[in-house]
């Protein structure tokens, strides 16, 4: 694991499980796959900021993620930090 990505975050962790949860081990893992791949791309702290939000949206997809770090790196603000939202 590397800083420049968000495995292992707790934010990674609630959407691994919410998925897992909701429809098994293997698609939690895809969604996170999903997730994270576009990531790469991105700084580490919009993708959790994009993960933070979309969850409080609840909408735990890869296509929500990824819009709202995407938000987040067009703004001129900083990202919020993860543990700051109630998640």
């Amino acid at each position: 694991m590397t800083d420049s990505t968000a495995v292992g975050t707790r934010p990674t962790k609630i959407m691994y499980a919410a998925e897992a949860t909701a429809h098994g081990e293997r698609v939690g893992t895809c969604a996170l796959i999903e997730v994270l791949l576009p990531a790469r791309h991105m700084d580490h702290e919009q993708v959790v900021a994009g993960l933070a939000a979309a969850y409080r949206a609840g909408a735990l997809t890869a296509d929500a993620v990824a819009l709202e770090a995407r938000k987040l790196a067009e703004s001129d603000g900083d990202p919020i930090p993860w543990h700051t939202v109630d998640l």
